[in-house]
């Protein structure tokens, strides 16, 4: 039998197998128009980034304002009136720290300074308070059709609640309210997406990204 004769692998160029497997990667000249073109998208990209990051903070933002209208919502309403509205908002929201910044002042000793954390209540109070005198935005539960629609959120979708008309109020005149967000849940009339409201909002949507 003859011998097994040994099998001579194929003989590579380095040189050659490393210019194949590597990609040369496009340089472009900075004042050329593709680098322009590139840049504007990179530009475009980032500030969409930023926009759908600030739509979900907003969102979950709501999202904890209204849970505490929807926790002591009267249950055999069909509609709130502004006063009781106003006492909603002064009742569970305005002074919904209010306990733990009075356990922040006790626990300070006298002469002591102020932690961070009772300095950020008493911030976030003043902010509070500087909404709620020059306009608040809420979810409408003077209208029987939105809170009929808010009772029904699970609490754990904060889009829903974009859905929902909204209104403005405030401190400074207690029987002031105005539409500030039409309704856009399939519930509402189909005109109110038409409205000139309406059509502002989406201009504004529109802009924040141009």
């Amino acid at each position: 039998m003859a011998p097994n004769t040994p099998v001579r692998a194929a003989h590579r160029d380095p040189k050659k197998q490393k210019s194949s497997s590597t990609k040369k990667e496009k340089v472009f000249h900075p004042d050329s128009r593709k680098a322009g073109q590139m840049n504007r998208k990179a530009v475009r990209k980032e500030k969409m980034d930023n926009l759908t990051k600030k739509r979900k903070n907003k969102a979950q933002d709501s999202a904890d304002f209204h849970g505490l209208f929807f926790d002591v919502l009267p249950p055999d309403v069909e509609a709130l009136s502004l006063d009781q509205l106003h006492q909603i908002i002064h009742d569970s929201w305005l002074i919904r720290n209010d306990a733990e910044l009075e356990a922040e002042r006790a626990e300070r000793r006298k002469g002591r300074p102020k932690s961070m954390r009772e300095m950020n209540l008493e911030q976030v109070r003043l902010r509070d308070n500087e909404t709620y005198r020059t306009g608040l935005d809420v979810i409408d539960l003077t209208d029987p059709l939105t809170l009929a629609l808010f009772r029904r959120w699970d609490q754990s979708d904060p889009a829903y609640l974009e859905t929902l008309q909204c209104i403005r109020v405030n401190s400074a005149n207690l029987s002031f309210s105005k539409i500030c967000k039409v309704g856009k849940h399939g519930a509402y009339p189909i005109s109110q997406e038409d409205s000139p409201l309406a059509q502002e909002d989406a201009a504004m949507d529109l802009d924040k990204v141009s």
